[in-house]
């Protein structure tokens, strides 16, 4: 395994001291306990995350190819331990400034011979895993879901374009309903429900719909005065009036 330099394994240690002490005496008092030990023309006031003043907030500060990524990952072990006091399972948020550095932090992740998938393993027993693929699968099945919702919602605008072009004006009858009755109105001799649906060609229960929609208007009733399964219907006075006054009688 990838053994770290001794600047590394320095920086590493100051991280660990840095931890414990915010742990204890919270993270503005490690941080200046901490800068006693640089010169002073180094030091800095400590600036903590607005609204996270109890959540330790330092960077690692090295020179290029010092091996900043192979520290923030021997830098997770350090931070499990001496600040969250526990060394499993710790949730690991990995940020990088471009797509190219998140591709190419991946791909060293992912080979476990890279030095830093190597101490993430040897830190954690072998039992470090990356939850990019199931973030990714995620954002993907998002992106359908969001995808086939707009498709629903144009869907639906369209039908609610269509069913307002096609809905009755006023008192009018829709298509079908007007059908039944001007065939019921020009019938000759006794005929039913049922079999005027059936002589129209129309799904039982669409045709049934349609009559019951003639009921409520009062434009078709029973020659008994009853109505029910099976009896023989009329036009009444009132629908006869209503297809003369459409110019269908």
């Amino acid at each position: 395994m990838f053994e770290a330099k001794p600047y590394q394994k320095t920086t590493i240690k100051k991280l660990a001291e840095f931890l414990e002490a915010a742990r204890f005496d919270g993270p503005k008092a490690a941080f200046d306990g901490m800068k006693r030990e640089v010169p002073e023309d180094w030091r800095k006031s400590y600036e903590p995350l607005e609204n996270l003043a109890d959540t330790p907030y330092v960077c690692l500060r090295l020179p290029t190819g010092g091996g900043k990524t192979f520290l923030a990952a021997q830098a997770v072990k350090v931070a499990a331990k001496q600040f969250l006091e526990r060394e499993h399972n710790p949730l690991v948020l990995w940020l990088v400034p471009t797509d190219a550095i998140r591709r190419q932090t991946l791909e060293t992740l992912y080979n476990p011979k890279h030095p830093k998938r190597e101490r993430l393993d040897a830190d954690f027993d072998g039992k470090a895993s990356l939850l990019a693929e199931q973030v990714s699968a995620l954002e993907q099945e998002n992106t359908t879901l969001l995808r086939e919702n707009r498709n629903l919602k144009l869907e639906n605008e369209n039908l609610k374009n269509q069913l307002e072009k096609t809905r009755p004006k006023g008192d009018e009858l829709e298509e079908i309903s007007t059908k039944i009755l001007v065939t019921l109105a020009n019938f000759i001799g006794s005929i039913t429900d049922d079999e005027l649906i059936q002589r129209l060609g129309l799904p039982k229960a669409k045709g049934d719909y349609y009559f019951d929609q003639l009921r409520k208007r009062k434009f078709v009733n029973t020659g008994s005065g009853q109505m029910g399964w099976g009896w023989f219907y009329f036009v009444t006075s009132e629908g006869r009036d209503y297809l003369a006054k459409a110019g269908l009688l």
